[in-house]
């Protein structure tokens, strides 16, 4: 006959936190009553019940006292490793108040520990043993825990579902050659005959008394011994429930409620209290209460007023609707998710008003009013790092031993505040996104924008985060910000389980995906597309709001595991800025050449479509700002026809600056603005155009220059930036001092006598730049570089570091600021 019962299951004689912090507010880790344990487990079915507090048995040994036919003692005992100090949890089951008094006296030598085990033929499972109790768990542990335990916790209720599948796929695919290779290197004998079969308990590991027996240890016996037996000769099953992030962080808040249930304490918040009574007491608020809410909705500060509503809601949800616990927990979790985007857009627009005044220290000061947010948001924060912490290092284990799962592509998430606007590194994105799907790569583009189901959009593996507040820079008026809901977003991020974080921006998305990255214990790499503080600081000038932008972009890329940057002078630049140098590598870049290639069978059809008169054709593209020194372009090709007449000027591009630079042109047939493109027709502009006219001292690379080069385009490009080592200097294009208009002068006005005096050697120049990028700047290369593996065969490469030669580090990821005129 099969028999049941939650062998991981706690008490209010658990009451010795290990947290520093629930200690520092005297909280212990569990409130509920033996009794109460014992009623809930026989009312869910449970045939016996084990009560397994932390280091104590006398809860367990009251509830045996009482009910002996139907109770085990148990404890959860710590125990560690002497030569690192690594701490782990162990189950013992069966046992009496004797035995546990020696048990207290060796326990903190697992080797010792273990030893009492065998000599006694006591019961036991190791505990969670993928979670890191004191940070020290590492994979040599786990090897040791194989050698030396046969038996472990295979599903805890209150880990990670994801954790807990790993952890016994892995210890059921052990083999002998694995255990003798754990011998050869640890020397630990193996605790029985067969050491690569593993047997599995289930537990709750409850704390609130929310979910006990919903997850349990299921054999066949008879009695309490036979079941107890069976776990120790490896018959037991595993069953049940692992908890999710919200049920955690709802057991976090029962807790607590608890707490203030059992202290003393007069001057507890009353806020919240009103709405702990709500929630675990289903109690409406009292008339002073009611009175305290009414003062909340009437007040001249927004924040009450979001809390009043939050308040009304929960009551409206819990207490007028009569719903079951998992609707509960789903609607505390909803409306935390709302009341913290509130408090975000609150704090968001007050933030914009104060920096629009320029009263920068009101602006930081109104940080205090995400307190409220932070505050309720906490417990999911925490449970998502609790839930995930040491993933690096499960996944190491997955790949070593979880043989059904060695061959699965995981998914990669690259986070982007811009996607479907005009710059490279939407297109960067965008064709990469294409290649990957071309060789069937789950790679997924997450990015935010409320119009984005509006877009057209050819690719699958778009995640559009919920957007909850967006708004336009008055600085840069043609770049939209959008701000994810950040609960909702991690629960997307959570659910969909990516293996790794790639991240292109510092912005609002950026950031959701840096904090997923740490909450989900996932690995993150960053991609610095942009120097924005350089950028800034020519838009504004030299003040303090760019040096803050430097010092944000600077902090945030700092937080990843890598860092990819666009060129080897880049790796040098952010070197002088203390960023880590053996964290970065420069990224090859990718661009689709049968798009972008040299081809002059439309070139006269381009030329009227857009009305440009005959003559030498100049051509830049790009954003049209004030970062891309366009006031340094104007003024060399104003000197340039000043000498030659038949010169013209394409802009093809949109920007801040465009109508400006309009104004400055304006009738001058010769300079002619295209505005926006479709990527087919740049592409006709630059097969169709002479010269490429690229500026621009802020671009860490320019997509714009690999673009026209792959189009037969020469490129003039300056001495400061990324573009620099897009060309070939003297080959394919020139590097010139920016400044020195003059040698721009004469330099295009020579290149015009070549196109005129020897228009083959023009067009051999052209057709080696062409031919160049094909050879170099293949998407391929650039996807496998930017995941690590061969694309084809799924093998792991060796990443490009930071030394490697110059010449093989010109394939680098294009700068957000960069300019892509094509629509997607």
């Amino acid at each position: 006959m099969m028999k049941k019962a939650d062998m991981h299951v706690h008490s209010n004689y658990s009451n010795d936190p290990s947290e520093w912090a629930l200690r520092q507010i005297g909280m212990n880790e569990c409130y509920i009553e033996v009794e109460e344990v014992y009623a809930r487990a026989k009312g869910k079915g449970m045939d016996y019940v084990i009560i397994t507090d932390h280091n104590t048995v006398d809860g367990a040994v009251r509830l045996n006292q009482k009910y002996p036919e139907d109770t085990i003692i148990g404890v959860e005992v710590t125990t560690g490793f002497p030569e690192d100090g690594c701490k782990m949890h162990v189950l013992l089951f069966d046992i009496t108040a004797e035995q546990y008094r020696h048990i207290e006296k060796i326990r903190h030598n697992i080797y010792t520990l273990r030893e009492y085990i065998i000599e006694n033929d006591i019961g036991y499972s190791v505990a969670h043993a993928t979670y890191a109790v004191n940070g020290r768990l590492n994979m040599d542990v786990f090897e040791k825990l194989i050698l030396m335990f046969d038996v472990f916790e295979g599903i805890n209720g209150a880990r990670n579902p994801y954790f807990n599948e790993v952890w016994m796929d892995g210890l059921r695919n052990l083999t002998p050659e694995d255990i003798d290779r754990m011998y050869q290197k640890h020397k630990i004998e193996p605790i029985s005959r067969d050491p690569w079969v593993k047997g599995f308990t289930g537990g709750s590991d409850d704390h609130a008394g929310l979910f006990s027996a919903d997850t349990w240890t299921e054999c066949e016996a008879s009695t309490k011994a036979e079941f107890i037996a069976a776990i120790k000769n490896k018959h037991s099953l595993a069953m049940g429930r692992s908890n999710n992030y919200k049920t955690m962080a709802y057991v976090f808040y029962k807790i607590y409620n608890d707490f203030l249930l059992h202290s003393n304490n007069k001057n507890q918040n009353r806020v919240l209290k009103i709405i702990t009574d709500i929630v675990f007491r289903d109690e409406a608020p009292k008339l002073k209460d009611a009175y305290i809410i009414h003062r909340m909705k009437v007040s001249s500060k927004k924040r009450e007023r979001i809390l009043a509503r939050f308040i009304d809601r929960l009551e409206t949800q819990i207490l007028h609707q009569n719903i079951k616990l998992e609707d509960r927990i789903n609607a505390v979790y909803d409306n935390i998710c709302r009341l913290g985007d509130e408090y975000l857009k609150y704090f968001i627009k007050r933030f914009r008003k104060d920096m629009d005044r320029g009263n920068v220290f009101k602006a930081i000061n109104n940080l205090t009013s995400l307190v409220p947010m932070a505050y309720m948001t906490l417990p999911f924060s925490s449970t998502w790092m609790h839930l995930n912490k040491d993933r690096k290092l499960l996944e190491r284990f997955k790949n070593a031993y979880a043989r059904t799962k060695r061959d699965e592509k995981g998914k990669v998430f690259w986070f982007t505040d811009t996607f479907v606007d005009l710059n490279g590194v939407s297109k960067t994105i965008n064709n990469m996104l294409r290649a990957a799907r071309e060789h069937d790569i789950p790679l997924h583009v997450v990015t935010s924008h409320k119009n984005l189901d509006n877009e057209p959009c050819e690719h699958q593996n778009v995640i559009n985060l919920p957007t909850h507040f967006s708004f336009t820079p008055e600085i840069y008026n043609t770049y939209t910000m959008h701000f994810p809901s950040f609960l909702r977003s991690v629960e997307i991020i959570e659910r969909e389980n990516p293996q790794e974080i790639i991240i292109s921006t510092p912005g609002p998305v950026g950031m959701i995906g840096l904090l997923a990255a740490r909450l989900l214990g996932i690995k993150c790499k960053g991609i610095y597309h942009s120097d924005f503080g350089a950028q800034f600081d020519y838009i504004m000038g030299d003040g303090y709001s760019p040096r803050m932008i430097e010092r944000y972009t600077n902090w945030f890329f700092n937080q990843v595991d890598e860092l990819q940057v666009p060129t080897k002078e880049y790796i040098d630049i952010l070197s002088r800025k203390n960023m880590r140098e053996d964290k970065m590598s420069v990224f090859k870049r990718g661009i689709d050449t049968d798009l972008f290639r040299f081809d002059l069978s439309e070139k006269q059809t381009t030329l009227r479509k857009y009305a440009i008169p005959e003559g030498f054709n100049l051509i830049y593209a790009g954003r049209i700002s004030k970062d891309k020194n366009l006031d340094f372009l104007a003024k060399v090709y104003r000197e340039v026809v000043q000498t030659r007449g038949d010169v013209n000027l394409i802009i093809a591009g949109n920007g801040p600056a465009l109508p400006q630079l309009r104004e400055d042109f304006a009738g001058d047939e010769r300079v002619v603005f295209t505005g926006q493109v479709e990527s087919s027709e740049l592409a006709k502009l630059y097969s169709s155009s002479d010269l490429l006219l690229f500026p621009s001292t802020t671009d860490t690379f320019g997509m714009v220059v690999l673009e026209a080069q792959s189009c037969g385009l020469l490129a003039l490009v300056t001495d400061v930036g990324g573009p620099q080592e897009i060309i070939v200097d003297q080959e394919t294009g020139f590097v010139l001092p920016v400044d020195h208009p003059r040698l721009w002068v004469d330099k295009i006005l020579s290149l015009i006598k070549v196109s005129e005096y020897t228009p083959d050697s023009y067009v051999s120049m052209r057709n080696k730049a062409s031919e160049r990028v094909k050879q170099i700047f293949s998407m391929e290369k650039s996807l496998e570089n930017l995941l690590g593996f061969n694309i084809l065969t799924g093998r792991e490469q060796d990443m490009i570091v930071a030394n490697e030669p110059r010449r093989i580090v010109l394939n680098v990821l294009d700068e957000m600021g960069e300019e892509d005129v094509s629509t997607k």
